[in-house]
């Protein structure tokens, strides 16, 4: 909300806004606006202490940009005195004043016993005595509890059961060993939904209580734990829904979780193993085996499977998964990405097979990948992906394809894209296609394309013109690529009247060659990128300014200050929606 409008001669009908209009105004001008009105008159500022008291009841006071402290012990008890009302909070802690943190924080609880969510974060505790004082005096109204330790010690167990009865998220981190973790699961474990645990040293036999209402379980490298261990943690589980578990360092290949050990866990909705770099498919089937069948989302990213294991046992995937994440697997070979396709059922959307070494001429006259209505493909940088290969892997999967990514693929050339079909997505970032290759890509999605990226390609736009049918782009991105004068006039003769975003950073246009694009009046372009178009003239940016500026909000320009100071002078009059005008010395390329 603009509040230059409330200013000055304007204040006093605002100072005499019924409650409810003046309140609907405090929730939606934010913090920095509240700070604005509260300069305005004495008036403004006791109606705004009065009515915030009554609309805001949830509070945080951690600066969400540093996640660090914003208040000190003393700013805390005047919080305390001065707001009505705290139903709920968000507070930061680090070593220092504990003591006067630990007395500020009991004045707020006199202060307030309608509080009820207590969301607390440590950093920086040097042993866990500190933590648990904290947890004795406020542990009763604890919901959210973030903590990190720089070493372990036994100042945990003065903490009794029943100390945490409300605490449903528990984040910790720091070298807690089985017996303290165990101590502190104990405390929480009927009431905890949400549980992070990262750079521990558990291994196995350091949980004894089930977990009744735990629905969320990352486990981050925790180098010591063993299939065993994260057997049992499962085990004492019934509603689980998410399971996230990683462990670059550690040597845990999850070959020794059985499905004899645990009962099939049927809730399970999404599974993430990404960068569990000792991942084997043997370990992989074996915790597959628990899932139940209501998977939808499965992350192998970074792992070392092959998946050949998947064509020599008999089993398939939930039926329900939707989404399948191979990215990084460099291990993944042609046959063993076809045997996991052809496990998979019909309901998979989305695969990333990116950085990988698939060529995917396996799925020459594979006949077992089929009904699958895949709708995204991403295989970004797959170094050995040739155009063959490519139409193999369009031949099972294209029929429902709207999205794909081939970024980076320099070996492709555009040869058989036209069986690409019906795209709203196409990155073609850093390929070989060149003008001609594109055009039968172009004609063949149709109007439905939305999205085109061209990025370091060879792409001129001299030889792109009469389609037969014009796609409908609304983003095109030609950052950095071999895009001419006389292209962009071709390219912007059939897009421009479409188009709400281009980027052409990097590339060689003059600009003048616009006053030849024909587009109706009023443009959809609102967005224009122009940074490091180092041929650009001072003339050609008028021009581009009367050509597309009446509906521009975001411009980029050349780090230049002849270039600049036109703009400005002359330009920017042809503008009068400009709301923002950048002029970066570097911007990185937009290759997503």
């Amino acid at each position: 909300m603009n509040l230059d409008i409330y200013m000055g001669s304007s204040l006093s009908p605002l100072e005499k806004l019924p409650s409810d209009p003046f309140k609907m105004i405090i929730k939606t001008i934010g913090v920095g606006g509240i700070k604005s009105l509260r300069l305005g008159s004495k008036t403004l500022r006791s109606r705004i202490e009065n009515e915030e008291h009554t609309i805001f009841k949830h509070w945080n006071l951690v600066n969400d940009a540093t996640e660090g402290l914003d208040i000190n012990p003393t700013e805390l008890r005047r919080f305390a005195t001065e707001v009505k009302i705290v139903e709920g909070l968000k507070l930061y802690l680090n070593s220092e004043d504990e003591d006067a943190w630990i007395s500020s924080i009991n004045n707020l609880l006199e202060a307030h016993p309608e509080l009820k969510a207590f969301n607390l974060t440590f950093e920086g505790f040097k042993h866990i005595g500190s933590l648990a004082r904290y947890v004795a005096s406020i542990g009763h109204v604890l919901r959210n509890l973030t903590f990190s330790l720089c070493s372990p010690l036994e100042g945990l167990y003065i903490l009794d059961s029943g100390c945490l009865p409300l605490l449903e998220e528990l984040k910790c981190r720091g070298p807690l060993s089985n017996k303290e973790s165990s101590h502190l699961f104990n405390l929480c474990n009927t009431t905890l939904k949400e549980l992070h645990l990262c750079q521990m040293e558990i291994s196995e036999d350091f949980i004894d209580c089930p977990f009744d209402a735990l629905e969320h379980l990352e486990i981050l490298d925790c180098e010591k734990l063993t299939g065993k261990g994260l057997l049992q943690l499962l085990d004492q589980t019934s509603k689980l829904k998410v399971i996230r578990y990683q462990n670059k360092l550690g040597s845990c290949s999850l070959e020794d979780c059985h499905q004899s050990e645990l009962t099939i866990m049927p809730k399970i909705v999404k599974l993430d193993l990404s960068a569990c770099f000792k991942l084997t498919d043997a370990g992989l089937v074996s915790i597959l085996m628990m899932i139940g069948q209501n998977l939808k989302v499965l992350d192998l990213a970074e792992t070392g499977i092959t998946g050949d294991i998947f064509g020599i046992i008999d089993y398939n995937f939930s039926p329900k998964l939707e989404t399948l994440d191979l990215r990084g697997c460099t291990s993944l070979t042609d046959s063993g990405l076809v045997a996991i396709l052809s496990k998979c059922g019909p309901e998979l959307k989305t695969l990333t097979a990116s950085n990988t070494s698939v060529s995917g001429e396996a799925f020459f006259g594979c006949q077992t990948v089929k009904h699958i209505k895949l709708e995204k493909l991403e295989l970004f940088a797959c170094d050995k992906l040739t155009d063959l290969g490519l139409v193999a892997i369009l031949s099972k999967l294209r029929l429902h394809l709207k999205y794909i990514c081939l970024a980076f693929n320099s070996s492709l050339t555009g040869a058989g894209f036209a069986k690409l079909g019906e795209l709203e997505y196409l990155n073609l970032c850093g390929t070989s296609v060149t003008d001609l290759r594109l055009k039968p890509i172009l004609e063949k999605c149709g109007t439905k394309l939305k999205m085109l990226i061209l990025s370091c390609s060879p792409i001129t736009g001299e030889n792109l013109q009469r389609l037969n049918f014009i796609p409908q782009l609304t983003y095109l991105c030609l950052e950095s690529s071999s895009i001419s004068n006389k292209g962009i006039v071709n390219i912007l003769n059939m897009f421009g009247n479409y188009l709400k975003n281009l980027s052409l950073s990097g590339t060689k246009i003059t600009g003048e060659s616009f006053n030849q694009i024909q587009v109706n009046s009023p443009t959809k372009l609102e967005k224009l990128k122009l940074n490091r178009c180092n041929n650009l003239t001072k003339a050609g940016l008028l021009t581009i300014a009367k050509k597309f500026g009446n509906s521009l909000r975001i411009i980029v320009l050349p780090y230049d200050d002849g270039i600049k100071k036109i703009f400005y002078r002359t330009c920017s009059v042809h503008c009068p929606k400009l709301q923002r005008v950048d002029t970066p010395i570097f911007l990185s390329c937009d290759y997503s």
